[in-house]
């Protein structure tokens, strides 16, 4: 395969990857400019904590947006790291987005402070969070890599978890990423197992019936013989 072959290879694996994050920000798009041209409020479809009127916000909190601004800083993040998961876990990524969208929510419901939580701020942090916490477990080049500039570009963000600016949803942040990290040791353990048994898979076991022509090294007798 030539260079040019590599490229394009690659550029449509970015883009296979990228469409979902794209597809996702394209949606959220929508709903914010035609909330923002209608004139409505749509904090009502947020998560309120501890109400049953509130539940549905999980299902639907990650979608709503207080403004432009809100949705511009969850944009790039969104962007990045869905593409990220997209690329190294394609067979897997729709599961662990899901995951992360409804435990983040039913986390804030049950313990959030009681008025709307809206935005897919926990989405992002869960999606860091993951990626953080396989790269760390697994310790694979690429994954670690992955993880690498995942801190690199968001690193900070980690503060966001603690209550330090009490206007912000830190409850959000704090359970998608604690979701996040969990899914994300969850599957590394699980990928771990699997590889260590491809790699015993792989070992041909012999007895020294099995093989007589073999000159063994070590021989075993019993307390009779001796």
């Amino acid at each position: 395969m030539s260079k040019s072959d590599k490229e394009t290879s690659v550029f449509r694996l970015l883009l296979f990857a990228g469409r979902y994050a794209l597809g996702f920000i394209a949606l959220l798009t929508l709903i914010e400019g035609v909330k923002q041209y209608a004139g409505i409020s749509l904090y009502r479809w947020g998560v309120f904590p501890q109400d049953l009127e509130g539940l549905p916000g999980v299902f639907f909190s990650p979608l709503i947006h207080s403004g432009w601004e809100h949705l511009w800083n969850n944009s790039g993040p969104l962007f990045i790291l869905g593409t990220t998961l997209f690329w190294y876990h394609p067979n897997r990524a729709l599961k662990i987005v899901g995951a992360i969208w409804l435990l983040e929510g039913l986390g804030v419901w049950l313990t959030g402070r009681p008025y709307f939580h809206v935005g897919a701020s926990g989405l992002v942090y869960g999606l860091f969070a993951f990626i953080v916490a396989y790269g760390a477990m697994t310790r694979k080049k690429t994954h670690l890599g992955a993880a690498f500039l995942a801190v690199f570009l968001y690193g900070s963000m980690v503060w966001g978890i603690f209550p330090v600016r009490p206007e912000h949803s830190w409850e959000g942040h704090l359970w998608g990423f604690v979701v996040g990290a969990a899914i994300g040791i969850y599957y590394a353990r699980k990928d771990l197992i699997t590889i260590r048994f491809n790699e015993l898979d792989n070992f041909n076991y012999y007895s020294e019936s099995d093989v007589k022509d073999l000159d063994w090294e070590y021989t075993y007798t019993t307390k009779e013989e001796q």
